[in-house]
């Protein structure tokens, strides 16, 4: 250090009394300027730390900011700096001795603030308890990860978080529980973002510990976690959409924000105006569009949603025409199209619909669409909705000057999938939904028709995304897949069946489920006994009711029986068929059919409605469904596919002998009519004296395990004789009542071609029997049986060999070579 300015200015030799040194001088000049320099410096500095490495660190520094390095072990870092905007850069030494009494007085200040840091903390601790109590808020340490838990961000205005607590997480937005919980983040500014995604509290601490009256105290949204999952630690994409499904069968109203681009908005489609935009083609923000676009898809899925809940679950369409990600409009224009929309505000989800106008006209925008995509993500999230995304539509425009549906296809929708996947949160692939249907549906839809400028979908199209998206929010959808059949029993929540659980029937033997739904009396009138959901994707399924002897009816009432619907919600239109059998007695005891597989046949491609309507009979039983394929346009089905031709030789006992062939899982021996149905049977048959071939089976109610048969005897060379006959638990076949007997027939050999026709006409069942398969073929057998009367099978199992030895004792053969069923 220099002399100080006593020994500089002392008396000089006796020659030259006033004469000191000017070396000293300037040398003591210097130091003096440079201390005051410093000095001035440390009192307009705005940060002094201890180490170059602690300024550094230091965040919200501003350019021109002044910095001072006071007890660096490395001295050539002690100094004063100035931050030019990147980084500090140095501009004095600190003094040394200035430096050596800063860093002391820095370690007195570090131990008393050590001390009264640990006071605080015991004070904290102490005063956080009586918070508690008198404030309602949460602010346990969660132990694993030492964030504090408060009970509302509305509350936190007057709550004062601790210095060196960077991350909390809130209970509620206004009240407790009233929304997600979710996490916050201690900034060093106001962040730049919407107000429900930031808020202060009343202390004014930065990130860095210390305190800034204008920057501090402040937090910005970091995620959201369902309150579904609050003592899981995090979320799935399933579990965000089944908490919403949850909401909305709980009857909760459950409101659904659309956010995208010309495909949500609805343009093309009937009775569409376009979302309102400014002069600078940003959002207006002040209608409720379904009103404009009543047959866009979420005016669409609405409907549905709230037919599937019987609630109000509400779809906002802030669909906006030639909008996009990339330029930013996404995220720019959210609050105004959604938040702060009068007619709509923060909703449950938010279903993300852009894309098709992120295909760069030259080269990829991908990496700008990927950023702008995962800061729209944030936003949403930041208000506590659950951000949906959802693939593109299926274009076939393939222009490379504008848009390119393979970029749409293996750019914009992977990354959303990425997304998504990276967020965990929901992704509906609309996309490859929308192409199964456009590519497999047998219903006469055709995509060139339906998407005429390769881009934009009218009414059907947005019609079947309305249909997608109703059924991806709707917890019972019975989903039947590719080429996948499955059976709905009446008791699965998805039949929503009407009745009391314990007025059944409980048939014992019953192929499915053990007992059917009856009332005796007092049946409800012209009521959905069941209703259930479908989404198909299988243009080939069909349905089969498995129905009970005459649904319960003693008598036809004309206009009024049973019936089961089937709707198509894309086509919104629906179909009723009545079980042919609906309106006969009761046969006797032991002869009561159930399991009776009345086949619909296939059903449309994508979201139906079927039900089983009551009619106004007092007494009524019902049964229920399953799915099958049946190809369409099919009309005859080989009903030995599986089985082969079936021979069978017959020893001399018992009385009556036989084989049936069981009822195939995949019905291809099995037929059904209802009420506008003809079923015909063909079969080549080697049959002598005593033989015959099973027409039908089927199982009882009377008793369990015994079934009831229909079968065509030959009971002489020249005659045929059509049957009933029950097969008891024990195997044991007891013939019952003659139905008909044939005229004479002109083919008096064993091998014999018969075609049996059943059909409805009125109130009767009618059946004929001919020799021969031909169309001139001689009618043998006309039997007309009155719904007073027994009547054969007008639904069951075809296929079986019979031997009766009292006709032919000694035993023989019987053989089915060929057996087809028409229907």
């Amino acid at each position: 250090m220099v002399e100080n300015a006593k020994t500089i200015w002392a008396d000089g030799p006796s020659g030259n009394p006033s004469e000191p040194s000017k070396p000293e001088i300037r040398a003591w000049g210097t130091w003096l300027e440079n201390l005051t320099t410093a000095l001035g410096m440390a009192v307009t500095s705005a940060f002094i730390r201890g180490t170059k490495a602690q300024l550094d660190s230091v965040s919200g520094a501003s350019t021109g900011d002044v910095g001072i390095v006071v007890a660096d072990d490395n001295e050539d870092l002690r100094g004063i700096y100035v931050y030019n905007g990147i980084a500090w850069q140095k501009k004095l030494d600190l003094p040394a001795d200035a430096a050596q009494a800063a860093q002391e007085i820095a370690e007195g200040a570090r131990n008393l603030a050590l001390d009264y840091r640990n006071q605080a903390r015991d004070a904290r601790d102490a005063a956080s308890n009586y918070r508690d109590q008198a404030a309602g808020y949460v602010n346990d340490i969660a132990s694993e990860k030492q964030v504090p838990i408060y009970g509302t961000v509305a509350g936190m205005a007057s709550i004062s978080v601790p210095a060196g607590i960077l991350t909390i997480q809130a209970l509620g937005r206004n009240t407790m529980l009233d929304t997600e919980v979710t996490t916050w983040k201690r900034v060093a500014s106001e962040p730049d973002v919407a107000d429900a995604a930031k808020f202060r509290s009343s202390d004014r601490f930065l990130p860095n510990g210390t305190t800034n009256s204008a920057n501090g105290g402040w937090w910005a949204f970091q995620s959201l976690r369902p309150r579904v999952d609050m003592f899981t630690g995090q979320w799935t994409a399933q579990s965000l959409l089944d908490y919403l499904r949850a909401k909305m069968a709980a009857g909760d109203h459950v409101t659904i924000a659309c956010y995208g681009d010309s495909t949500t908005d609805g343009i093309y489609t009937t009775g569409w105006t376009a979302n309102p935009v400014d002069g600078s083609g940003n959002a207006v923000g002040n209608i409720d569009h379904a009103a404009t676009a009543p047959n866009a898809w979420p005016a669409v899925a609405q409907s549905i949603l709230r037919d599937m809940y019987g609630n109000n679950v509400t779809f906002w369409n802030a669909g906006y025409v030639g909008q996009k990600v990339v330029s930013g409009w996404a995220y720019d224009n959210y609050r105004k199209a959604v938040i702060s929309n009068s007619a709509y505000g923060i909703p449950a989800a938010t279903i993300i619909d852009f894309g098709l106008n992120d295909v760069a006209a030259a080269g990829s925008q991908l990496a700008d669409f990927v950023s702008e995509f995962r800061r729209l993500i944030l936003l949403v999230m930041a208000y506590g909705t659950i951000p949906i995304i959802t693939t593109c539509d299926p274009i076939y425009l393939n222009a490379s000057n504008t848009r390119d549906h393979k970029e749409v296809t293996r750019q914009i929708n992977q990354a959303k999938r990425a997304i998504a996947a990276e967020f965990r949160i929901p992704l509906m692939d609309k996309e490859a939904a929308m192409k199964h249907w456009l590519q497999g549906n047998r219903d006469g839809y055709r995509w060139a028709q339906l998407q005429t400028d390769g881009l934009h979908f009218s009414d059907v199209g947005h019609r079947f995304k309305g249909c997608y998206f109703a059924k991806e929010f709707f917890g019972d959808t019975v989903t039947i897949q590719q080429g996948r059949g499955r059976k709905l029993m009446t008791w699965d929540s998805a039949s929503n069946y009407l009745g009391d659980p314990t007025a059944q029937a409980a048939f014992g033997n019953n192929l499915h489920q053990g007992a059917n739904m009856f009332w005796n009396s007092a049946a409800p009138k012209a009521t959905a006994m069941m209703s259930f959901w479908v989404w198909n994707e299988d243009s080939d399924m069909g349905l089969v009711y498995r129905g009970i002897d005459g649904e319960g009816y003693a008598s036809d009432l004309p206009g009024s029986p049973p019936y089961v619907r089937v709707y198509d919600i894309l086509a919104n239109t629906g179909v009723n068929k009545i079980p042919a059998a609906v309106g006969f007695t009761s046969n006797p005891s032991g002869y009561h059919k159930s399991d009776l597989p009345y086949r619909w046949g296939a059903i449309p491609y994508g979201l139906s409605r079927i039900s089983y309507f009551s009619g106004d009979g007092d007494a009524l039983y019902f049964g229920n469904f399953e799915f099958q394929r049946m190809e369409r346009g099919v009309k005859t089905r080989n009903a030995l596919k599986n089985s082969g031709p079936l021979r069978r030789t017959f020893a001399s006992t018992p009385s009556h002998a036989y084989e049936l062939v069981p009822e195939m899982v995949d019905g291809s021996n099995i037929f059904g009519a209802f009420t506008t149905d003809t079923v015909e049977i063909l079969a080549d048959v080697s049959m002598p004296v005593g033989a015959g071939f099973i027409v039908a089976h089927s199982n009882t109610w009377g008793a369990a395990g015994s079934k009831v048969v229909t079968m065509l005897v030959r009971i002489s060379t020249t005659a045929w004789r059509l049957y009933a006959a029950t097969i008891a638990a024990d195997g044991t076949m007891t013939l019952g009542s003659t139905l008909g007997t044939s005229s004479t027939l002109s083919v008096t050999t064993d091998d014999q071609k018969v075609r049996l026709v059943v059909s409805r006409s009125g109130n009767n069942q009618v059946v004929n029997v001919f020799e021969g398969w031909g169309g001139s073929s001689a009618n043998v057998l006309t039997i007309t049986t009155a719904r007073t009367a027994y009547a054969m099978h007008f639904a069951g199992a075809c296929g079986g060999v019979y031997w009766s030895n009292i006709l032919a004792a000694g035993g023989g053969t019987a053989l089915v070579r060929e057996l087809s069923i028409s229907q």
